[in-house]
């Protein structure tokens, strides 16, 4: 599919209006607003993960960059192109908590001309202590799923560096991210190998990593979204 910028898809911009707990399941709900227009939701891309994407510095880079403007402007560019997007992070969750359901936001004929971008494995790793094996299982099932759901263009993210206790575990997924790309029919955007956000250190650079040396700032998404962007491109 061409991603050319004359696609018409109607402007639209998202917020992430709640976390939703049902019989101990967890969910999103997020709520659309309209800009410039009426009609029906048609996002291009639609970013689940956690916190990284939850702070929505690459969402607004990656459209712009998809339409041929500034990689590294978060400006309200965005209005103005024919790229637009869903924010389904969530902090504070690992990879079994992502959302499933994505599909129940817009309906079945605009799946396929959507991108799912998944960026996840952090917490997984850090916090609910899991192996990368552990992870990279629940990242295929959130492929699985999506698939199932009639997602064709669907985007893994490797793990950017997260500091020397878990690096041999994120290095070790980020191995199994790259070789499952072809039988999981995934794309990946191979971020954890970027220069200045990829390599075990890179975290104490403020440059390009919050003071908390697992999130990113401005320079950090400057390095990420054309990387994705690239990986998008490349899909079929």
């Amino acid at each position: 599919m061409s991603l050319a910028i004359d696609l018409l898809f109607q402007v639209t911009t998202f917020m992430l209006a709640s976390r939703i707990s049902v019989g101990g399941s967890s969910g999103y709900a997020v709520q659309p607003t309209t800009v410039g227009g009426v009609g029906r939701v048609t996002p291009l891309m639609i970013f689940v993960g956690d916190s990284q994407t939850a702070l929505g510095g690459i969402q607004p880079r990656i459209a712009n960059c998809l339409a041929g403007l500034d990689c590294t402007s978060a400006a309200s560019t965005k209005l103005f192109n024919t790229y637009t997007y869903a924010n389904g992070g969530i902090g504070v969750i690992n990879m079994d908590q992502f959302d499933a359901q994505v599909a129940s936001w817009f309906s079945a004929s605009q799946v396929n001309t959507m991108t799912v971008l998944l960026w996840g494995g952090t917490n997984d790793l850090l916090s609910f202590g899991e192996t990368a094996q552990q992870t990279y299982d629940a990242i295929v099932a959130r492929v699985t799923a999506y698939r199932a759901m009639g997602y064709t263009r669907i985007i893994i993210s490797t793990c950017i560096t997260i500091g020397s206790a878990k690096e041999a575990d994120r290095q070790a997924l980020n191995v199994l991210i790259r070789a499952g790309a072809g039988s999981s029919t995934y794309g990946v955007a191979d971020i954890g190998a970027a220069a200045h956000i990829g390599t075990l250190g890179d975290e104490l650079d403020p440059a390009y990593f919050n003071a908390d040396h697992l999130h990113l700032v401005a320079g950090g998404w400057d390095v990420v979204s054309p990387i994705v962007t690239a990986a998008i491109q490349a899909l079929p």
